[in-house]
């Protein structure tokens, strides 16, 4: 766990000790040149046997070595301290990177791992489940072989009970006649003895009702004369054509089978005695009696069935936990600090500044202004951080090697990125919170992904680009976007992302269209040399707008109506004709613009106006509208009493311009504020 013990000391007003810290001073050490108190002279660790003094024999001895020796050395060793601080700042960011990747390397390697051995898992489950599709094969066919050997004897059965009452029933039909009469007598009996053959029939399915009808059939053959008088011979007819049928077709399927046993059936006419009735019911019932009971083939089957155990070998198990600890682990790698070549650089101007051009050697950097070009060795071991004010990184044309994203730390920094010969890699340009951080592409020829620029308060500057912008080149937390002389890409609608910030354009190369600018930027500034036409929709309202030296002249739709507020800007050079400025702008600033003001120029529908210190134009009488409530005058130019309307309310100016208009002061009720 971490320690929260560590805080900053606070100064104390009062003198105490510097090993006994809750002891106040009291005596001077001679020997040690230090002050002490009461504890320090009676321990046996601080100053014993030297001498001492009073306090204030020393004063001026203390005084003067302070002043002289200890005052100048301490705003060099507040900087040294600062850069360690940096240093240790610097380290723990760079720890802190290492920690994520190192945590993202090992959960990747465990990934793989896990994949593997899900891998495994499945062939695993996929075998057990094979083995017991196999089971359960041998299961199904053991079941049918069963249940169609249980099936068959189960008939066979059931044709010899039928057999023998058949021919009990043919004993009785051939008694002599006085038998019979009995037998007539006693119907009721013989009724319900058929009723009880008809119980046993239905008992025994269709097994059964075969035999019924081969005794229905026989008692048929025997009573041919009496069909007239027995409705029972029609019913048992019928059954014999339905007898006859499923005779046929047994015999039909049955054929193959008493072939394979040897029994020749050419020229065996079907309808001869051998086939009748009984007889082929006999031969059929041999046979399967004789296949069933002679097959062991149903215990071959049930020997089928496979025990499956799952082993575990632990002691492979235990290898493999050994080889995942041996193939990732955790070490350390020596201190950070590291005692490299001297850093070596030399100095170059760069549009008017200078700069320390980076050559080699160093580790730490704490320049303001460094470069880096074609001449520059390996930067991979280099740290720049910037604690002593905004620090300048310039990545010249022809820069050639990868930037790590190691290589900037904390701190403000103004970042260039020019011709570099390899792309800025996301991560490069660091995320920052409270520091403010400039980044501009010049000449850049790499493709700006998403990414690249960081999503955070920064200040972006593009000029010209090698490679079109995409919808997630630009991030929406940009505070202030500049498209900078140069600027060479088109600009369709989501180019330029929902930011809520500034939007400068300067002498860009195309013009830019409708919904080019999202409606949430706050502010847009057309700076010196913008050469497009400014036409209807291409600004957004809502806005405060600023025109500064524009080539082209405005017109009566260039400006769109809810504005907040307006600023032409220094060098302005167009005339502002009746129309140009809608009366529904509030607010209207006028820099050091170069065509006079004219009667109309600004609307009545203006409240508050401001003339800067550069703005040098006549305010002659029709050039502030009746409805202004309030001026600002930053200029020292003289203003004609006339030219101020009665609707003024609150005047703003120097002395210089009260002067000529405090003849107006408690005459029209306006209030006047003097700097």
């Amino acid at each position: 766990m971490l320690s929260t013990s560590y805080q900053i000391e606070t100064t104390n007003t009062e003198a105490k000790c510097y090993h006994h810290e809750t002891q106040n001073i009291t005596l001077f050490c001679i020997d040690c040149g230090f002050s002490v108190c009461n504890f320090c002279i009676a321990s046996k660790e601080h100053c014993n046997g030297h001498k001492f003094d009073l306090i204030q024999n020393v004063m001026g001895f203390i005084k003067k070595e302070y002043e002289e020796n200890f005052l100048p050395l301490i705003p060099n060793r507040i900087k040294k301290d600062k850069i360690t601080l940096s240093l240790s700042d610097s380290y723990c960011s760079e720890i802190l990177k290492k920690l994520k990747f190192n945590q993202d390397l090992i959960k990747e390697e465990f990934r793989l791992i896990h994949l593997t051995a899900s891998i495994v898992e499945r062939d695993l489950l996929s075998q057990l489940d094979t083995r017991h599709d196999e089971n359960l094969e041998i299961k199904l066919k053991l079941s049918y072989k069963l249940l169609n050997d249980i099936d068959k004897l189960q008939t066979i059965i059931n044709y010899k009970l039928n057999e023998n009452k058949e021919i009990n029933k043919n004993d009785i039909e051939n008694k002599p006649e006085e038998l019979k009469i009995d037998n007539n007598n006693n119907n009721n009996n013989n009724n319900n003895n058929n009723n009880n053959n008809n119980n046993n029939n239905n008992n025994n399915n269709n097994n059964n009702n075969n035999n019924n009808n081969n005794n229905n059939n026989n008692n048929n053959n025997n009573n041919n004369n009496n069909n007239n008088n027995n409705n029972n011979n029609n019913n048992n007819n019928n059954n014999n054509n339905n007898y006859n049928n499923k005779i046929n077709e047994l015999i039909n399927n049955n054929l193959n089978n008493l072939s394979s046993l040897g029994c020749s059936l050419n020229g065996v006419n079907r309808n001869s005695k051998i086939f009748n009735g009984l007889d082929f019911e006999l031969i059929m019932n041999h046979q399967h009696s004789k296949i069933i009971l002679s097959n062991d083939e149903n215990n071959k089957l049930l020997r089928g069935y496979k025990k499956i155990i799952t082993n575990t070998n632990k002691k492979e198990v235990e290898k493999i936990k050994n080889i995942y600890k041996s193939m990732i682990f955790v070490e350390d790698k020596g201190s950070y600090y590291n005692e490299r070549l001297p850093l070596e650089t030399k100095t170059m101007i760069w549009k008017g500044e200078k700069y320390s051009l980076f050559i080699c050697g160093g580790e730490n950097i704490f320049s303001e202004k460094i470069a880096f070009n074609s001449e520059s060795k390996s930067i991979t071991h280099l740290r720049v951080s910037s604690t002593l004010g905004k620090s300048e990184l310039l990545f010249m044309d022809g820069f050639e090697q990868q930037i790590p994203s190691t290589l900037i730390l904390s701190g403000s920094f103004v970042i260039h990125f020019g011709n570099i010969k390899r792309p800025v890699l996301p991560g490069v340009i660091p995320m920052v919170s409270n520091e403010t951080l400039e980044i501009y592409f010049e000449g850049y020829c790499h493709h700006i992904g998403e990414g690249v620029i960081p999503n955070c308060g920064l200040y972006l500057y593009l000029g010209e680009l090698a490679t079109p912008l995409t919808y997630d080149s630009i991030p929406p937390k940009i505070q202030v976007l500049y498209l900078m002389d140069g600027f060479n890409q088109n600009l369709p609608q989501g180019i330029i992302p929902e930011f809520k910030g500034s939007l400068y354009l300067g002498n860009i190369k195309n013009p830019i269209y409708m919904n080019s600018i999202p409606r949430t930027v706050t502010k847009i500034v057309f700076l010196d040399n913008y050469p497009h036409k400014i036409t209807k929709n291409q600004i957004p309202s809502g806005v405060d707008l600023y025109f500064g030296d524009i080539v082209e002249p405005l017109t009566e739709q260039s400006i769109p109506n809810n504005i907040n507020s307006l600023q032409f800007k220094d060098g302005f050079n167009h005339y502002l004709t009746k129309g140009i400025i809608p009366s529904t702008v509030g607010s209207i600033s006028f820099g050091g613009i170069k065509k006079p003001l004219q009667v109309h120029s600004i609307p009545n529908g203006v409240k508050k106006l401001v003339f800067t210190k550069n703005f040098n134009q006549l305010i002659v009488n029709g050039i502030i509208p009746n409805g202004v409530l309030e001026i600002y005058f930053e200029n020292q130019n003289p203003v004609p009493v006339s030219s101020i309307p009665l609707s003024v309310k609150k005047i703003i100016c120097p002395k210089i311009i009260y002067q000529s208009l405090k003849s107006l002061d408690g005459k029209k009720q306006i209030t006047f504020e003097i700097f």
